[in-house]
């Protein structure tokens, strides 16, 4: 399967190298002509005032490395549901899913390709982003704070490759519920849409009713239980943490159930 996956990465290799590309140049810039004018301690964390003196060039540069970051990680997003639609819709699957044994690690390589082009755009976003804060901070802290933020990156790219992962395996068995066991041949798009909602808003529901029952976060490096509120932006419910891994195996459990069992590209 690993040779698989490599095979996989190969063919959008480029656009990965692309947009890799683009975010470092575009993120390079801001850091290069963006200003901030000052960062203020507070107690609830750090307070950033823009340079009042902002020429053209460092508002395109802010707008640019912002536009592109999210730009990127929604292409990763389109290109991961995209390799699976080929297969479910196009004349490729009908023989990729022939294969005996061979059927449902298709999904498991679609996945393993899709998270790595989006955790690869998500870590030069978040890298960017700390040597964008530390050079805010830097007047006042000193550039050595941001070592003290390398631990909270790790956690955070950990954190949004969990939420990924759950939410491609989500939509993935959503496609493959209409496909298998819906036999959708016209609207299939539409119908997959539906599912994802329907199935993603009683997943939010649940969520909300255990996090009320159980309201435990982590922050940092530290565990919280309470509902106090916190300025850090790398607070996460452990409740939602325990339910996008548990979706994750449901999920592709019954994925490869439909596929190798249920699923008719005829």
């Amino acid at each position: 399967m690993l040779e698989l996956v490599k095979c996989d990465i190969r063919g959008r290799k480029n656009k990965i190298v692309l947009m890799s590309a683009l975010l470092v140049i575009s993120h390079i810039l801001m850091l290069l002509t963006f200003q901030w004018s000052s960062a203020v301690e507070k107690g609830s964390g750090l307070s950033f005032m823009m340079d009042g003196s902002l020429n053209k060039l460092s508002v395109f540069s802010l707008v640019l490395a912002i536009s592109l970051s999210g730009i990127s990680l929604l292409i990763a997003v389109i290109h991961g549901i995209k390799s699976l639609v080929v297969e479910l819709v196009g004349n490729q699957g009908k023989l990729s899913f022939s294969i005996p044994e061979q059927s449902s690690k298709i999904i498991y390589i679609k996945l393993i390709a899709t998270s790595i082009e989006y955790i690869t755009y998500f870590i030069i976003i978040c890298i960017f982003c700390v040597l964008h804060i530390g050079k805010g901070v830097a007047s006042t802290q000193g550039w050595q704070s941001v070592v003290y933020m390398l631990d909270d990156l790790v956690y955070t790219i950990l954190i949004a490759a969990i939420t990924y992962i759950s939410f491609m395996t989500l939509v993935y068995f959503s496609m493959i519920l209409a496909k298998g066991v819906f036999k959708v041949k016209s609207g299939f798009a539409v119908i997959s849409i539906i599912f994802i909602v329907v199935i993603g808003s009683i997943i939010d529901k649940l969520e909300t009713l255990i996090e009320k029952a159980a309201p435990v976060y982590i922050e940092l490096q530290s565990l919280r239980i309470g509902n106090v509120a916190t300025a850090s932006i790398t607070e996460f419910s452990v409740v939602k943490l325990v339910i996008d891994l548990i979706c994750i195996i449901v999920f592709l459990r019954l994925s490869s159930y439909i596929v190798d069992k249920k699923l008719s590209l005829e």
